[in-house]
């Protein structure tokens, strides 16, 4: 009966038909002020969502000035944007006129000009196996 099983879940289900091969990302953060909080991770992979709604998203407890952290994504292009939520409400903090009091970084470390940068300066492509960014905070 086992057996039977998982023939049924190979034809029905075949392994790794659909799942996209993933590459390495390995991303690191430097320029924190304080050694505490944690590190908001933001990834977009397209212009739609970006700055709205993540592909992927997670934190990173800030234990140095500098982090460094690996995860995996299928080849296409994306964006990365991260902050420093050092008093850990979960959100990005933002003064009266709307300029954010927490640190803050984007890939390709461009800075916006009366508000965020777009996807399309931020953005990088994956299609090697392994690489690596660096994300300096603003």
């Amino acid at each position: 009966m086992k057996h039977l099983i998982i023939i049924f879940g190979l034809v029905f289900f075949p392994p790794f038909s659909k799942i996209p091969p993933t590459k390495t990302i390995h991303v690191i953060v430097d320029g924190f002020k304080e050694k505490k909080g944690k590190l908001m991770v933001g990834i977009y992979n397209s212009e739609a969502t970006f700055m709205k709604e993540t592909y992927m998203g997670f934190a990173v407890e800030v234990i140095d000035t500098t982090l460094e952290f690996t995860f995996e994504l299928p080849e296409d292009e994306y964006a990365i944007s991260v902050y420093h939520d050092a008093n850990e409400n979960n959100k990005l903090d933002i003064g009266p006129y709307g300029i954010p009091t927490e640190s803050y970084g984007v890939s390709n470390n461009v800075k916006g000009n009366m508000g965020p940068p777009s996807f399309e300066e931020c953005k990088f492509a994956v299609t090697t196996d392994s690489m690596v960014l660096r994300i300096n905070l603003f």
